[in-house]
């Protein structure tokens, strides 16, 4: 089994970045509406600018890349970050190829050791669309419990989990 790291989105490499979501474009597109938005280089850097920008000029997010080993596999983060209330979002994705070994369940595990070690955030919810069964699956494996279904006039609803730590 290798090792799963997180790194700060800051030391990302833009080219890998964009190969592993260009490979796995068509299965993340399906769960996540902003990944075809960015269909050139261009369009990546403004996306990892407003990412940057987030964490460093409002500090209401905190993006990590995932490794395996020492590939590129995805993204993790918790975003709209409250500090006054202790609270925020999880969100994350992960490359196609990396589906089915654990390793988002690990990532998880990470993200909220440094949570208790440096953010001491008590609320995180995953707002996860209703029919994503895996990565419902992976909140559920970590912890996270049923809170409530959110419809949407698009079709597809969300399911909300919490975990209080």
């Amino acid at each position: 089994m290798q090792v799963i790291s997180l790194r700060s989105i800051v030391e990302v490499d833009r080219q890998e970045f964009f190969e592993v979501l260009d490979q796995s474009r068509q299965e993340l597109n399906q769960q996540l509406s902003w990944v075809d938005e960015i269909q050139n280089h261009q369009d990546l850097d403004q996306y990892l600018e407003y990412i940057i920008a987030k964490e460093v000029l409002t500090d209401n997010c905190r993006s990590y890349l995932i490794y395996q080993g020492p590939k590129l596999v995805g993204m993790i983060d918790l975003h709209d970050i409250d500090w006054q209330k202790g609270k925020a979002d999880l969100g994350y994705w992960l490359a196609s190829s990396a589906w089915g070994q654990g390793i988002m369940t690990r990532a998880v595990g990470i993200l909220e050791k440094l949570n208790k070690e440096k953010l001491n955030l008590h609320e995180i919810h995953a707002l996860i669309r209703e029919d994503n069964q895996r990565s419902q699956a992976v909140v559920k494996r970590c912890g996270y419990r049923f809170y409530q279904k959110i419809p949407s006039s698009r079709g597809r609803g969300f399911n909300e989990y919490l975990k209080e730590v």
